[in-house]
């Protein structure tokens, strides 16, 4: 394979919802994961992510965890470039699914008595943007030159009539097509819908027929490329909440707090299990915890106290 310059193109939300939703590989390193993927003749010259700023909505903190894990891409792969589409909100009036839809035996809509729709009033909200941003950058890089291989990371298949449109005018640039890893939360969460999970992880026939080479998202890979706790030279950290319910000992010793001392007394009181994962029924530390660290004061004991709510997934 002649696979030389190589630009990454990675669909942010697509790629978060398949692969990294309710798991703990989302503080992952994509220069470390898709050098891992692609064949060693592949020079990774840029990886350009697209993606939207997410909203508070039920999780105040959500904008803040994206925001972090952002800043930690751009201080640590010096390739990577951000661009930003924009969600939607609007409210609008959807005949109510049959959660067992796709099963070929029913109706995709729930009905009434008599047969008629039954309709419920929601709010619409859409990632708008990243797939047009997406589709212009990998056909003007194309135009200008900028590669001899295109990785597209993503399993929309609105993203086809680009690859269609550099193989008809850029024939000897190749096409390749990473498919996002389907995460067991996410065949949890079809599962719960009643959606035929074989057909809601299909990977895209569409890209299939496009793509000069196609590899797939392994979870080995992502569970081993991975950002580090801290980035070097910087005051930026994995948010606590990433870190699937098992104590972040960086954010101790970040706070000056001797891990080694405290988290034997963290299993002794209960609060975390033997391999280090907190309690989900942890209500906060008690006195006698506080009287073993007599020298820490008020706001110590605060610092511990949360990282340890924080921590609880």
């Amino acid at each position: 394979m002649d696979l030389k310059r190589t630009i990454i193109y990675i669909d942010g939300f697509n790629l978060y919802h398949r692969s990294l939703k309710n798991t703990p590989y989302k503080w992952v390193d994509y220069k470390a994961l898709f050098s891992k993927i692609l064949p060693k003749d592949c020079e990774i010259t840029a990886i350009k992510y697209f993606t939207a700023n997410v909203s508070g909505l039920g999780d105040i903190s959500r904008p803040q965890r994206q925001a972090t894990y952002i800043r930690a891409l751009k201080a640590h792969i010096s390739e990577i470039s951000i661009y930003y589409g924009k969600f939607l909100s609007h409210p609008a009036t959807m005949p109510l699914a049959n959660r067992n839809y796709p099963k070929r035996e029913t109706d995709i809509y729930y009905r009434d008595g008599e047969g008629g729709l039954i309709f419920k009033r929601v709010v619409k909200v859409e990632e708008k943007g990243s797939d047009v941003n997406l589709s212009v950058h990998i056909l003007n890089d194309a135009w200008l030159d900028k590669y001899d291989s295109a990785v597209l990371v993503s399993n929309d298949s609105d993203i086809a009539g680009a690859l269609s449109l550099i193989k008809d005018h850029h024939p000897t640039k190749k096409r390749c097509w990473i498919i996002p890893f389907d995460a067991e939360p996410l065949r949890a969460r079809l599962e719960r819908r009643g959606v035929n999970k074989e057909r809601g992880l299909r990977p895209s026939q569409e890209l299939r027929k496009k793509a000069d080479h196609i590899w797939k998202i392994r979870e080995g890979s992502l569970a081993n490329s991975q950002l580090p706790d801290i980035i070097l030279g910087s005051n930026i950290s994995k948010p606590v909440s990433w870190n699937g319910g098992l104590i972040p000992k960086y954010l101790f010793e970040m706070k000056n707090l001797d891990s080694g001392a405290i988290f034997p007394v963290l299993v002794e009181r209960g609060y975390v299990s033997e391999d280090l994962k907190v309690n989900k029924d942890f209500s906060g530390i008690d006195k006698d915890f506080k009287d073993r660290f007599p020298t820490y004061t008020k706001g110590q004991f605060d610092e511990i106290q949360s990282i340890l709510y924080k921590t609880i997934m």
